[in-house]
């Protein structure tokens, strides 16, 4: 029994403490914790790309696996530490994670933690490389776009949004120097509404809807609300209405028009009294 559990014992410790490297052009050995490692070679791969392919692939001793790195830090790690010469956001994206459906009308997506763009260097995209469009961004500094590149605020949304319910903070505990707003019927009588079409083909990049639309100029609004309007900082300064503060100035406007309609009934019948 003893000459069977001894071989056994042995194979078993080897399969435990065993490595396994598989190295091309080049042997730089496996580094120490690593159950398996595969790995690159120094030489880039082609005149386009200057990445060196050190460490292709590990898996250590806690199950981590690493891809580019053979010191993962989490269950999953992908690293790229090298750059590339091809230019175009999905070759960029190549670098990291990539997502494609073979099937028909299938689209193929990017994800890039490198950041491909100018803008947002050292951000997370996820680009459509069928569409060739970025669909989802965030910068460094927290900012979130979709259907943007260059979001101005910290959730930018280039498109139309549709929810159930938009909550927004307004408990008075949050708030200070309140003060009641004077002359609101005054200043709604000199604001005026439009109708309008979107210069589509012009800012393409906008993802404007087609067809009519009704609203105000926010040129015009800033004259008299300028706490509604913001200036975007992007390139083109772009103005924006907060619509939603306009909604305490209505009210007061009709508690305004309210109290001159009683004023007037109640001088109508005086009149009538005499």
């Amino acid at each position: 029994m003893k000459k069977i559990l001894s071989p056994l014992f042995i194979l078993i410790t080897i399969g435990i403490q065993a490595q396994l490297k598989v190295s091309t052009m080049n042997d730089n050995g496996i580094a120490p914790g690593q159950v398996l490692q595969v790995n690159g070679s120094d030489t880039p791969v082609s005149t386009t790309n200057t990445t060196k392919f050190g460490k292709v692939f590990s898996v250590n001793l806690e199950g981590r696996v690493g891809i580019g790195t053979n010191q993962p830090n989490s269950n999953l790690d992908i690293t790229w530490d090298g750059t590339t010469g091809a230019t175009g956001p999905s070759n960029a994206a190549r670098t990291t994670i990539a997502l494609k459906n073979v099937s028909s009308g299938g689209h193929h997506y990017y994800f890039n933690s490198e950041g491909y763009l100018s803008s947002n260097p050292g951000g997370f995209t996820i680009w459509d490389g069928t569409a060739e469009a970025t669909r989802f961004i965030i910068e460094p500094n927290g900012k979130i776009g979709i259907g943007t590149t260059q979001p101005s605020t910290l959730l930018h949304v280039n498109g139309t949004i549709t929810a159930n319910e938009i909550q927004g903070p307004s408990d008075k505990r949050f708030k200070k120097n309140i003060k009641p707003l004077e002359n609101s019927l005054e200043k709604i009588i000199s604001l005026n509404g439009y109708t309008y079409e979107w210069r589509r083909d012009e800012f393409p990049e906008k993802n404007f809807r087609i067809g009519t639309n009704i609203g105000l100029i926010a040129q015009e609004v800033e004259e008299i609300f300028p706490d509604v309007v913001f200036t975007s900082d992007d390139s083109f300064k772009s103005k924006s209405i907060d619509y939603a503060k306009l909604i305490p100035v209505l009210i007061e406007s009709i508690k305004d028009l309210k109290s001159e309609i009683e004023e007037l009934k109640s001088q109508i019948s005086d009149k009538k009294k005499q």
